[in-house]
């Protein structure tokens, strides 16, 4: 059996002499004996100030057997994991074979290698191997599918080489919490537009309120059942009322110096007559009279069914725009009282 050890320049003082030829070889007939005085080379991990260095390993030529050690399996093994040495093991044996599965096992548990030498000529080359596997460093990178939570996960660690397994552990890892800005964006999405289709669908469905009517002239807000304004027919001296056409029964009074009359809506009397133009006439109101003027509409102003440019309106008299009849009246006095219509 034989034990090599690689201390570096600094492990003089141990078992292993180094030499201008390299490392001494040492025999031993007491393989775990052996075993047991190579790891005490090594001080524990906790130990600081060491002269040898940090990297240990001890790579063993053997046959596997074991004349008596008073060191078993389980207690070399035991000081070679407390003290973090992997021992790799190279097995060669012309008598029996048995015994080269204990090696193995000694380096599978210590998280070495173990090489099979069949032949005296293979041991050089399974040392080479090995060599190289000892100056090798590995970095370990994977990609995990834990969850992005923040707590505490186990994962477990496993290195095999040549179907030997060089390492084994497990390790709590904490994950850092990840916020998923884009799954958070489709939600942000999703509820903007869930609170669009509910703004819309209120808007559409909800009662709206009747439209506030107001009197073009006094400009005051009117109740929808009236027909006129009560304010402008108090003030007014006279007031047109339709007899016939669309808006028939609605009385217009008439009030302040000029009124216009048609069918666009910035007139001051809006008739719902296709035949009507935009600007169709104007009233001028002065001193008591009230004179109507064609403002070049299509049809003309007929007054009691005679078309005319200009008149003077008298009570009574009937104007028609399009098909739209206006009786002229003028507000009587009473005998007693306010005057009335």
């Amino acid at each position: 059996m034989r034990v090599l050890r690689r201390l570096g320049r600094a492990g003089r003082a141990a078992l292993v002499r180094q030499s201008r030829r390299g490392p001494q070889v040492r025999h031993h007939r007491l393989q775990h004996d052996g075993l047991m005085r190579a790891i005490a080379a090594f001080p524990p991990d906790d130990s600081r100030g060491s002269p040898l260095p940090g990297a240990r390993a001890i790579v063993l030529v053997a046959d596997g057997r074991d004349n008596g050690s008073a060191a078993d399996i389980e207690t070399v093994v035991g000081e070679a994991r407390k003290r973090g040495i992997p021992v790799h093991a190279v097995g060669h044996s012309e008598v029996e074979q048995e015994p080269l599965a204990q090696l193995a096992q000694i380096s599978v548990r210590t998280s070495g290698t173990y090489r099979p030498a069949p032949a005296p000529t293979d041991v050089l080359g399974a040392l080479s191997a090995v060599r190289d596997l000892v100056h090798f460093e590995y970095l370990l990178e994977w990609k995990t599918e834990l969850p992005h939570d923040g707590k505490d996960h186990r994962v477990e660690i496993a290195l095999q080489v040549d179907s030997n397994t060089l390492l084994q552990s497990a390790l709590t890892v904490r994950t850092p919490r990840f916020l998923d800005w884009l799954r958070v964006a489709a939600f942000a999405a999703l509820a903007l537009v869930a609170l669009t289709a509910s703004a819309a669908i209120f808007y559409f469905a909800r009662k709206r309120p009747h439209p506030v009517r107001r009197c073009a002239l006094c400009h005051k807000k009117q109740m929808p059942e009236w027909d006129a304004c009560p304010r402008c027919l108090e003030e007014a001296q006279a007031l047109f009322l339709v007899q016939k056409g669309l808006d028939k029964g609605k009385r217009f009074p008439l009030l302040g110096k000029s009124v216009s009359l048609g069918s666009g809506p910035d007139n001051v009397i809006r008739l719902a007559d296709g035949a009507v133009s935009g600007k169709h006439a104007g009233l001028s109101i002065e001193a008591g009279r009230f004179e109507i003027v064609d403002l070049g509409s299509r049809n003309g102003v007929l007054v009691n069914g005679r078309k005319t440019p200009r008149r003077l309106l008298e009570d009574g008299d009937v104007i028609t725009l399009g098909v739209t009849e206006l009786k002229f009246e003028r507000r009587t006095p009473g005998e007693a009282g306010p005057a009335r219509w």
